[in-house]
């Protein structure tokens, strides 16, 4: 079997959310348990922290494993999805796993998988366990997948748990209340954690009290932390992830823990979180003239964000490149996009997005000047070249459309 050979089973042979959606969700933590056991369950030899929420956790687990990376630890990282290589899921100080190590578990251990039903994300969820633990890190951060009361990740016993917002999302899977979807959040503390909640609506607190309660833990929140630090991480909202993370490492210092940190650690790793991790995708500059950029938003709430950070920008004339997958809240989104810009809608490869034409009937619907791109990349430096240096170009709405840019532009 050869590396490509080993990708293509995990990605065609196994239930796929990536690939397919919701109907390869696998919830539950009996088939991962069955998994790891059979492994010798290396999820229980690490120290862990544990990240779930709807928008930032991928921002804040990076950030951390720059900040434990820059005090000279091996730092161990698992986020999902990926963008342009299935290996970014999968990272040690930054470097992605090796083709030989995927290979050579997807050997080993796929007939076990077919027996047991494991899903892809369990796979890689596995993967990650076996591949930190032989690797002897200091410390693993682990992103859950989907929710975190049922999510594959949450087999772990972390020594720290953080919840970074609550926001609408995969209500189909979480509930269709805020108050659903953040107790499905804080199904990831656990007893002996430290826990910590970020940006948090207030309304919403006391779920995670009763919680924390139940499991006779703090919860310490990061809502009056005014973070003095720095991060290479661009964006305003970026501001909560920063009082979170300042939070959890105030505290990670001032108590002592192990893997060591200091302030000075910290700040360092907040400025070097691109460099040190090789993040992609978080409000990412392609290029300043004009000014393009990509993220990987594709919430309501992460458009907020995403829409005051463009209009600081303040450009002579805007335009966004977007795609959508099937299961977001389509008319929410398009209703507060800014009518003055220019909407083009590709062609893209993923069938997890809407057609290009169906969403180009939407936003029209809602007043949005549209155009559909069927040569995309083709399209967009025509944009690129006849644009001036002071017009913005966004590219987003989707994970699977900032992939495919970063790989094709």
């Amino acid at each position: 079997m050869t590396y490509d050979q080993a990708e293509d089973f995990l990605f065609n042979q196994l239930a796929n959310y990536h690939k397919t959606g919701g109907s390869a969700y696998k919830p539950g933590l009996e088939r991962i348990e069955k998994f790891l056991s059979a492994l010798g369950n290396p999820h229980l030899n690490n120290q862990f922290i544990h990240i779930a929420g709807t928008n930032g956790k991928g921002s804040v687990s990076h950030m951390l494993s720059s900040v434990f990376q820059e005090a000279g630890h091996k730092v161990g990282l698992f986020t999902s999805p990926h963008l342009v290589d299935f290996r970014e899921r999968f990272k040690l100080n930054g470097d992605m796993i090796s083709k030989d190590y995927v290979l050579e578990f997807v050997e080993a251990h796929k007939d076990q998988t077919y027996c047991m039903g494991i899903s892809f994300f369990e796979w890689c969820t596995a993967l990650a366990f076996s591949w930190f633990n032989d690797s002897q890190v200091d410390i693993a951060i682990i992103e859950t997948g989907l929710g975190g009361r049922l999510d594959a990740t949450n087999v772990i016993k972390p020594d720290v748990c953080a919840i970074t917002n609550i926001d609408m999302d995969h209500q189909s899977f979480l509930g269709d209340t805020l108050e659903a979807i953040a107790t499905e959040k804080a199904g990831i503390i656990k007893s002996d954690a430290e826990v910590f909640l970020g940006n948090v609506r207030l309304e919403l607190i006391d779920v995670f009290r009763q919680k924390c309660d139940l499991e006779n833990v703090q919860l310490r929140l990061s809502h009056e932390t005014n973070s003095t630090f720095k991060t290479d991480l661009q964006g305003a909202f970026q501001k909560h992830n920063l009082n979170l993370v300042d939070t959890i490492t105030n505290f990670w210092i001032t108590n002592n823990r192990f893997p060591v940190l200091t302030e000075e650690y910290v700040a360092q790793g907040l400025e070097k979180v691109v460099s040190n991790t090789k993040l992609l995708g978080r409000w990412q500059i392609i290029q300043d003239e004009p000014k393009v950029i990509c993220d990987t938003g594709h919430n309501l709430a992460a458009f907020e964000m995403i829409l005051s950070d463009l209009n600081e920008l303040d450009p002579k004339k805007g335009h966004m490149i977007l795609g959508m997958a099937k299961d977001k809240d389509h008319q929410a989104i398009l209703s507060i996009l800014p009518k003055g810009w220019n909407y083009y809608f590709p062609t893209f490869q993923s069938s997890r997005l809407m057609t290009a034409s169906k969403l180009s009937d939407l936003a029209e619907a809602h007043g949005l000047k549209t155009q559909i791109w069927n040569d995309w990349i083709h399209d967009y430096q025509t944009l690129i070249d006849t644009a001036s240096d002071n017009e913005v170009v966004f590219v987003g709405g989707s994970n699977f459309v900032v992939a495919e840019f970063l790989e094709k532009k």
